[in-house]
């Protein structure tokens, strides 16, 4: 297009393009601009005259392009050529505009700002102290804006920016802070150093406001140059990038919330919904650092004080000596909701959800002010971003339930019928938002079904993606998948247990230990949720478990450093809030008791324990702290990963410690309405007990009993009296929970148990049929027996055997997937069938056998099959006449197929 139109034979004069300069982000075309602009714009759009532009004629051409909006592709890449050729010549403010011009134009060139930013650092003696302000500050955004992530040169413009930061126009702060929070870039001297400016910005129009004799001003600050005032919008940047970089400045603060509850009364600084939003987004995450309260009572310290304190504290790394008295809260959050029921008509639907979400994590709930928000968001829907909809679904579900729960249930449905039509504008944490929220709505299974469809898809999608991505290290951390976001996604399949599940999860363990190790990023806590996961999908990835069980190990080496050991109750809890909240940090073992719950049950049900991490685990067990601060359900589940383990391993102090706290605490519980489940990921449980969680009890004491067999040789010991005695209170708690009589100690089936009738699936019908074709009477054939008080369920039992033969359909839930291997789980089972008291005869009839009998003949061949299998493992046919049996046993880990099974059945 460029080679096509006619060229000028002389260029414009510099001194015009020189006129046509204007500040980045205020360039409006006129008509006499676009006269102006004329003879430029078709000299420029001779490409080949590019190659000869002088750098100064160059970077203007760049900068006038972009504010006409030209987006000739072969005119773009002539200036970046010619750009890379003369960047030595190219001064800092050819470059500025350089790269303004290209961010503008929306031209992401990586070529290009890497030569830029290799001459900066390079040349850094000779172009530093010619670098204005407003030149780092349109460099810093350019990058920012385009995405492009070069840690190096950000470092260097903030040690030069820090040292000028009085000669930056005010509105610049904002935004050069927020270009290093949006690329997760620390600058924690630069934003210390903005925070304090700030600071003294705010006081001193502060002092002029209250001076009766100063003469009024328009805006809040007023910079003297430019005219450029420091209001609210730039405030709330500020605070929100502060926010972003962990960075606390308790003076900052404390002005902040002084503006927004009416300190200035004069009315100068007025904050929209937008202001106010991003506001109240930043206290939520320094609340994981400063104490705040609603008490209106509580005084903090004046601004100067606390400016004062905070800084020097920052800069020194105190973060304790930082701390002022608790920040009274209770006037900002008034003012905001005052607001908000005044203009939520015109409020952007987003500052509306994250005003939402900060009230409630405040647990301040103005009347009415919920109600309003979900009316307004039901009625401008075409407005709503998904990731709106998630995490005010997300923030909606942590509410109280009021009386009338119509408006909660309008809004999920909302969610369930909007979110999937654009998930593709999601950011990662806005994915792992919506993959918590959802089973918390209590949607319709359809609706749960279709959302977690639509999430698979996208997931899996820029999972592929990112293995063929060359340029992974130039992309903004924030539009990457953290190890936290695939923890949160992982669990959130498996707590609804999604079909889609297995392959999400397989195509997230690559990127876990690809080239990035993400692995090594991940938390006590994230670990639990992607093992979990696993575990609850039968995924077993050695190469990613293997450096699962070195992270948990390292995380346990740095839980017993004196740093965390010598740790009170308040850092710990500052510890877990800020994890709560986005801000991550170091977890150790007893600021995560769940975590070393769930990692001990999903590492032992996927048969992955290390000695070494098996010592890490139960050497947290043995902390009182740790042992007190599980839930009843947590408990349990400690006590079942020990019996899925054999409880080889396990110090018997701490076995003694672990039935101790089942006995007190979980058969003392009250009961509970509803499952808990055993993820990581819910923290909220609450004292209680299920139905499952004794029967799941009950089975872990039986493991308990055998095991104390074992290492006595005999039953009746004082280790089993005691065991026994659990099981016995065990046997009450289920009676008054269910009503359900159960069998004796002894674990034999009784005739207060009524069998069911049916089999739950299409294989054990078919194992069924194939025995009542076998000839076996309908009195001594019992289906669906309930196992240890309906912890287990036997699919058939056969009674006229002594003892009875269990026969087991083992379907591919009790295999590992894709490998021909019994679950710890299964084995667990097992063991308990044939080694405990009642000591059953088990058969197994693996699902792949039974698929690989010829169908031609009906049952026929089903009925030899297991004619010849009952034989085997008997040693008896089925009227009472002996058989040899034979020597080979199954293995009970890997089941390999039977020889012969087709020539039998035949």
């Amino acid at each position: 297009m460029g080679a096509s139109l006619p060229s000028v034979a002389q260029p414009p004069p510099f001194a015009q393009i020189h006129r046509l300069r204007r500040p980045f982000g205020t360039y409006r075309p006129s008509k006499q601009a676009a006269a102006k602009l004329s003879p430029l714009s078709e000299y420029r759009r001779n490409v080949h005259e590019v190659g000869h532009f002088e750098h100064h004629v160059l970077s203007a051409a760049v900068y006038a392009t972009a504010n006409e909006g030209y987006r000739n592709t072969q005119l773009w890449e002539a200036y970046s050529r010619r750009a890379v050729e003369v960047r030595l010549v190219l001064t800092c403010k050819d470059m500025a505009m350089i790269c303004k011009g290209f961010a503008k134009a929306a031209i992401r060139d990586l070529e290009l700002f890497k030569a830029i930013s290799e001459t900066i650092r390079a040349e850094r003696a000779r172009l530093l102290p010619k670098m204005t302000p407003h030149n780092v500050y349109s460099i810093v955004t350019a990058y920012a804006s385009l995405d492009i992530y070069d840690e190096p040169l950000f470092r260097v413009l903030a040690k030069h920016a820090a040292l000028h930061l009085e000669d930056f126009f005010p509105n610049d702060l904002g935004g050069l802070l927020s270009a290093y929070a949006n690329m997760d870039i620390a600058a924690p001297e630069l934003a210390q150093s903005v925070a304090g400016h700030a600071v003294r910005l705010l006081s001193s129009a502060a002092a002029s406001a209250a001076d009766p004799s100063a003469q009024k001003m328009p805006s809040f600050v007023q910079e003297k140059k430019t005219g450029d005032p420091l209001n609210a919008r730039n405030v709330a940047l500020l605070c929100n990038a502060l926010a972003k970089m962990d960075v606390v400045h308790p003076g900052f603060i404390h002005c902040v919330v002084d503006l927004m509850g009416g300190a200035d009364s004069c009315g100068r600084f007025k904050a929209n919904t937008q202001d106010m939003a991003l506001t109240l987004h930043a206290l939520m995450r320094f609340s994981a650092h400063l104490p705040m309260t609603l008490d209106q009572d509580t005084l903090a310290p004046p601004p100067e004080a606390a400016a004062t304190t905070g800084s020097h504290a920052a800069r020194n790394g105190d973060l304790d000596a930082a701390m002022p008295s608790p920040l009274p809260l209770r006037g900002a959050l008034e003012a905001i909701a005052g607001h908000v029921h005044k203009h939520a008509h015109s409020s952007p639907v987003r500052s509306l959800r994250m005003i939402a979400h900060g009230m409630e994590h405040f647990g301040f709930c103005p009347p009415g002010l919920f109600q309003l928000i979900a009316t307004e968001v039901s009625r401008r829907l075409s407005e709503c971003e998904p990731a709106d909809l998630s995490i005010l679904s997300l923030t909606y579900t942590r509410l109280p339930r009021p009386s009338h729960t119509h408006t909660h249930t309008a809004l999920f449905q909302m969610v369930a019928r909007e979110v999937p039509r654009a998930l593709s504008s999601c950011a990662p944490s806005d994915l792992a938002a919506l993959c918590n929220a959802v089973p918390k709505m209590g949607l319709s299974a359809a609706n749960v079904s279709s959302l977690f469809d639509a999430v698979a898809r996208e997931v899996r999608a820029r999972l592929g993606g990112i293995a063929a991505d060359d340029q992974l290290e130039m992309v903004a951390p924030r539009l990457r998948f953290e190890a936290a976001h695939l923890a949160q996604i992982g669990n959130a399949f498996a707590r609804v247990g999604s079909p889609h599940g297995p392959a999400v999860l397989e195509g997230m363990l690559p990127v876990l230990t690809g080239r990035g190790q993400l692995v090594e990023k991940l938390n006590l806590t994230e670990l639990a949720q992607i093992t979990h996961a696993m575990a609850r999908f039968r995924l077993r990835d050695e190469p990613f478990l293997d450096k699962a069980a070195d992270r948990i190990a390292q995380i346990g080496e740095q839980s017993r450093s004196p740093q965390h050991t010598e740790e009170g109750s308040d850092s710990t809890t500052r510890v877990a809030l800020a994890a709560s909240f986005g801000l991550r940090k170091e977890e150790t073992f007893r600021s995560s008791p769940l975590a070393v719950s769930s990692l001990l049950l999903s590492m032992a049900k996927l048969d992955v324990m290390p000695h070494g991490l098996l010592s890490t685990l139960t050497r947290q067990l043995d902390d009182t702290e740790v042992l007190d601060s599980l839930s009843p359900m947590g408990i349990v589940n400690t006590l079942f990963g020990l019996s899925v383990l054999g409880f080889s391993r396990i110090d018997g102090r701490v076995l003694d410690k672990v039935i101790s706290a089942c006995d007190d605490r979980v058969l003392g519980a009250p009961p509970a309405s509803s499952h808990d489940h055993e993820s990581a990921a819910d923290t909220e449980q609450g004292p209680c007990v299920t139905p499952e969680a004794v029967s799941q009890l009950i089975a872990s004491l039986a493991a308990l009993r055998l095991h104390g067999r074992q290492q006595t040789g005999d039953w009746g010991g004082e280790w089993d009296h005691r065991v026994l005695g659990v099981s016995e209170r065990c046997v009450d708690v289920l009676r008054a929970l269910e009503g359900h009589f159960v069998c004796g100690q002894g674990g034999h089936v009784q005739d207060l148990f009524r069998p069911s009738t049916h089999a739950e699936s299409g294989f054990h019908r078919e194992v069924v049929s194939a025995l009542s074709h076998l000839g076996v009477p309908e009195q001594d054939l019992q289906i669906e027996v309930p196992f240890l008080q309906g912890a287990y369920s036997l699919d058939v039992v056969l009674t006229s055997f002594d003892p009875p033969l269990v026969i087991e359909a083992e379907g591919s839930s009790h295999f590992y997937r894709r490998a021909r291997r019994f679950t710890a789980t299964s084995r667990l089972k097992h063991r308990l069938l044939t080694e405990g008291p009642h000591g059953y005869t088990l058969l197994h009839i693996p699902h792949w056998e039974w698929r690989q009998i010829p169908q031609a003949d009906g049952m026929s061949g089903h009925v030899a099959y297991l004619r010849r299998r009952i034989a085997e493992t008997t040693g008896q046919r089925l009227d009472g006449s002996s058989v040899c049996r034979p020597e080979s046993r199954v293995d009970p880990v890997n089941v390999p197929c039977a020889a012969g099974v087709v020539a039998a059945a035949g």
